[in-house]
Formats: structure tokens, C-alpha cells, sequence
């Protein structure tokens, strides 16, 4: 990933030098160049420097992809601890997280179908998470067909 900022930067800085060199000598009267060819010096750089800009662009949604679901890893890790079941409060006990980054978290997981709102008779707002069950719960599985 940081190959791709360096190397992407690298050429956008490299390309624009020459677009900029290409306008400069097709505005100005005294150009000795023809403008074919500081047409083509533009187009062809232009499409270098945008290549460039796409690296850069590339790279930086990798990495804010790659720490999103580091966060996510880190959540479902507590989540699991607490067998399925948090609030905003404990998720931001245990994490960096403020409340209010915390609820909003939880609350795009639910909207993800990750995790569901349970509500509990004091009007807490429990997250709940499916497939997180108690060993105790995974000792008394049994197969489908035993039913």
C-alpha cells in the first residue's frame, strides 16, 4: 500500500511538471515546439499524472478498508467475550472508541444485519449478535436429521 502512495505520487508530481511545461509553451507565442507534439507531450502525460492520481486514490481506500475491518475484527472479538451481547457503553469501555462512536458502530452493524436491537425492560439498548453461542450450548448441539 505504501508502494502505491509513493510510486503514484512520484508520477503525479513527475507529470504534472510536464503538463504544465506543455500549456505554458502552447499559450505562449515564442514557442519554438510544434503544437502537435506539446499536444501529444499533454495528452500523454495527463493520462500519466491521472494514473498516478488513481494509485494514490487506490491505496488510501485500501488502507481505510483494511483499518475498517480491523475495527470490525477488534469488535466481534469483544463481542464474543461477552457471548453475542454488548452495549455502547461496554464497547467503549473496552476499545478507544467514544459512547457515541461506539453506538454508531453497533448501530451500522445492525443496519448491516450483523448484529439485531434487543431492548431490555429498563430501556437499554442491548446489541445482540447471532452465531456466538456458550460451550455449554455447543456440547448439547445435535445434527439436524436427530430431530
Amino acid at each position: 500500500m505504501k508502494k502505491y502512495l509513493i510510486i503514484g505520487s512520484l508520477l503525479l508530481i513527475f507529470s504534472s511538471f510536464f503538463v504544465v511545461t506543455s500549456i505554458v509553451d502552447l499559450t505562449s507565442d515564442s514557442s519554438e515546439t510544434e503544437t502537435s507534439v506539446l499536444i501529444g507531450i499533454l495528452v500523454f502525460f495527463g493520462l500519466t499524472g491521472f494514473g498516478g492520481f488513481y494509485m494514490i486514490k487506490t491505496a488510501l481506500h485500501k488502507g481505510q478498508r483494511r483499518e475498517k475491518e480491523e475495527k470490525e475484527r477488534n469488535i466481534l472479538k469483544i463481542v464474543q467475550r461477552k457471548q453475542g451481547k454488548i452495549t455502547a457503553v461496554e464497547l467503549a469501555a473496552e476499545t478507544s472508541l467514544t459512547i457515541n462512536e461506539s453506538k454508531k458502530t453497533l448501530e451500522d452493524m445492525v443496519s448491516n444485519g450483523m448484529a439485531t436491537l434487543q431492548i431490555t425492560e429498563r430501556g437499554s439498548m442491548i446489541y445482540f449478535f447471532e452465531g456466538f453461542v456458550s460451550a455449554e450450548e455447543k456440547n448439547t448441539s445435535k445434527s439436524p436429521l436427530d430431530y
